[in-house]
């Protein structure tokens, strides 16, 4: 409880504030409507809570105090973005990578055959090793 005349906090039990001396009625509405101010000193906005999560997922969070949370919901959010990016890219690449493969083995082995054929020529006396 607080005090209606200076705004101390008081014990709920007491009778008078022992800062300013003032009367305390528990009832009264001088103490209820100081309450009531100091809890809106606190108050936060739930339009800009809204807002900030809006665009920035986790940053509404911890607009009223909750950095834990907030901050897991941020890499969160962003963790899933990055899997989903890499997975399309995967998929998108695919497609391309397996010709790309099937091609570049196709050059290197051809280059490989070749060396071989040569030496095999080289060894045998001209005559063609297959």
């Amino acid at each position: 409880m607080y005090c209606p005349q200076c705004g101390n906090e008081v014990q709920q039990s007491s009778s008078f504030c022992p800062k300013c001396g003032s009367t305390m009625n528990p009832n009264s509405t001088a103490a209820n409507n100081f309450y009531t101010a100091s809890v809106m000193v606190n108050k936060k906005s739930e339009g800009l809570a809204l807002i900030l999560s809006f665009f920035i997922p986790g940053v509404g969070q911890m607009y009223v105090g909750r950095i834990g949370r907030g901050a897991a919901i941020l890499i969160g959010f962003y963790l899933s973005i990055f899997i989903i990016i890499a997975f399309a890219l995967v998929l998108l690449l695919l497609p391309i990578l397996i010709p790309f493969v099937i091609w570049l083995f196709g050059v290197i082995d051809a280059y490989r055959l070749a060396k071989k054929y040569n030496q095999q020529l080289l060894f045998n006396d001209g005559q063609p090793p297959w």
